[in-house]
């Protein structure tokens, strides 16, 4: 039984986050309106907020914080819950995971 509220659409693309003490690009395979996951070389604490830069053709600036972190051989998935993204670049979001804007309301 899917227990996610939104969609997940599987993708791959760069993220550039920080969480006030490092700087580190990554890859973010699938993501949602309001979330993500990263796959980093470095683990982060559940609870961090992390700013970041979400690399489609104009890159999305968003503010998240850490849910969930799991291991994976040499790796960390990073669960990271969307806490804001910059209003200018919401409709590109959106566009960028093919929801109409009118998804964002419900």
């Amino acid at each position: 039984m899917e227990r996610r509220k939104y969609k997940r659409v599987k993708t791959l693309t760069f993220v550039v986050y920080s969480d006030g003490k490092r700087f580190l690009k990554e890859f973010a395979y699938n993501i949602s309106l309001h979330g993500l996951m990263i796959t980093s070389r470095e683990s982060s604490k559940i609870g961090d907020s992390i700013e970041m830069s979400i690399d489609t053709n104009d890159p999305i600036k968003a503010k998240g914080k850490v849910v969930w972190v799991e291991k994976k051989d040499r790796s960390y998935n990073i669960g990271v819950q969307l806490k804001s993204i910059e209003k200018k670049a919401a409709e590109r979001w959106y566009r960028f995971l093919n929801f109409p804007m009118a998804m964002a309301a419900a």
